[in-house]
């Protein structure tokens, strides 16, 4: 028999997942949003790394959802949360709320879908971006093999070898297969 304290519990239990969905929901949005420069900017080379398999998973998360229950994942799951705590919150995609609760705009449904798009574009754009800079024969800037430590630099300099970074050594080879 559930008495009314164990019916209130249960929907504050729901209400919690529902809003743990849509902040996981939101800060993932923000992460792929804010981090699109990495895909461009390759100064911190790491991270651009990282940000690449993160949006990678996310683009193609995204993306399947879309395809199978036509809008995201985490909004169908919040949904469905918020309905079983016993009330949705405003009745509209979570796309739209959280453009509300940032920018101070309430977008329709389809403005914030053609914006979706418009960020997955940019997205594949620089994942591609990216793809042709780490690998063609000169890597993007802060992508480059640091130099080895001082003890083999030490070896090197004995040996009257210099040491070559990423650039110079594949230079080297295109000169060697391009000598007669």
């Amino acid at each position: 028999m559930v008495t009314l304290d164990s019916a209130a519990t249960i929907s504050t239990v729901f209400r919690l997942l529902a809003a743990g969905v849509d902040l996981t929901h939101a800060l993932l949005m923000l992460a792929w949003g804010l981090g699109l420069p990495l895909l461009f900017w390759h100064r911190f080379a790491r991270l651009s790394r990282v940000y690449v398999g993160f949006c990678a998973i996310f683009v193609a998360i995204s993306l399947a959802s879309n395809q199978v229950l036509g809008e995201c994942v985490l909004t169908t799951l919040a949904r469905q949360l918020w309905q079983a705590a016993g009330g949705y919150r405003d009745a509209v995609p979570f796309t739209v709320l959280f453009v509300n609760a940032i920018a101070g705009i309430r977008p329709t449904a389809r403005e914030a879908v053609l914006a979706w798009e418009a960020a997955i574009f940019v997205t594949t754009l620089g994942l591609l971006f990216w793809w042709r800079k780490t690998r063609s024969g000169a890597p993007a800037p802060g992508l480059q093999p640091a130099v080895e430590a001082s003890s083999h630099a030490g070896a090197a300099d004995r040996t009257g070898r210099a040491m070559l970074t990423g650039v110079e050594s594949s230079a080297a080879r295109t000169r060697q297969h391009m000598a007669p």
